[in-house]
């Protein structure tokens, strides 16, 4: 038998237990409990939810944890107390509106993902009961300490996601920006008679460039993709400078553009007839 195969029940009770799920135990059992008069639950599900889009969690994850949370008490995260919960799985089937086998697997898929740890009795049972206080005197069930140690990761999760995303926004502006110019410069070439050869070459590839940019998921790749597009978007920029370049030192402009000649009059339209009648009149005696 492998470290990673499940140890044998009686360790256990019913429940087979993988070292994975050993291990989380154990970190769990490391949790001495907030200081008194700061836990705040809420505050714990809040970045659990902001997180749990990153953490490929299964479809049920939030709203079965959010429910756990609710039912603990500021007090059972608190020092010298332990946040467990005690649904029965009938309850549980009933809230989730899943079949016995998928909250079984939902439970199992959880407790590996180090969202909570199950602590079962020998026989395999939940079951809790609180003192007059309201602080918890004996618990089997979830213990949702995790939640109160991974409240760090979840915050930097759910801060490096909103830095992915706003970098997701900005990349994706830029490549419109440079589709947008690529578009307008070839309009410009084509009015002056001026599209390249390679025009052809790059309509394509800037298509296929547009689909990549639309697939890409992640910053590392769309940043590539963008730079590509900006680098096009130069070469047709440039295309057109150098056909402007053309037309404004051509002598007559271009082959097709119509000639005019100018009939504008002299500044003074009384000079040239002025100067022809002083030639023509005699010399004075």
């Amino acid at each position: 038998m492998s470290l990673t195969d499940s140890l044998p029940n009686h360790l256990t009770g019913a429940r087979r237990l993988t070292l994975t799920m050993l291990t989380a135990r154990d970190r769990a059992d490391d949790f001495k409990g907030l200081p008194a008069g700061t836990a705040k639950p809420l505050r714990l599900l809040a970045a659990f939810q902001e997180a749990e889009p990153y953490l490929d969690l299964p479809t049920h994850a939030f709203k079965l944890v959010s429910w756990f949370i609710k039912q603990t008490m500021p007090c059972d995260w608190e020092e010298g107390s332990r946040p467990i919960v005690w649904p029965s799985a009938r309850r549980q089937q009933e809230f989730l509106g899943l079949s016995p086998a998928r909250v079984k697997v939902l439970n199992r898929v959880l407790f590996d993902a180090g969202i909570f740890v199950i602590r079962d009795n020998e026989q395999g049972k939940r079951y809790g009961r609180r003192g007059p206080d309201g602080h918890i005197i004996e618990a089997y069930g979830f213990d949702l300490t995790p939640l109160a140690q991974r409240y760090d990761e979840f915050v930097r999760l759910a801060a490096e996601a909103k830095i992915e995303r706003e970098h997701m926004r900005a990349l994706r502006k830029r490549a419109t920006i440079a589709r947008r110019a690529i578009r307008q410069a070839g309009e410009a070439l084509d009015v002056l008679g001026a599209l390249p050869p390679e025009w052809a070459r790059l309509k394509v590839e800037v298509a296929d460039l547009i689909v990549a940019a639309r697939g890409a998921d992640r910053s590392e790749d769309l940043v590539l993709v963008v730079k590509a597009l900006e680098s096009r978007k130069a070469e047709v920029e440039q295309w057109l400078r150098d056909a402007s370049k053309s037309v404004d030192t051509h002598p007559s402009g271009l082959a097709n553009e119509p000639h005019t000649t100018s009939t504008n009059l002299a500044l003074n339209p009384y000079q040239d007839t002025v100067i022809a009648s002083e030639e023509s009149s005699p010399a004075p005696g």
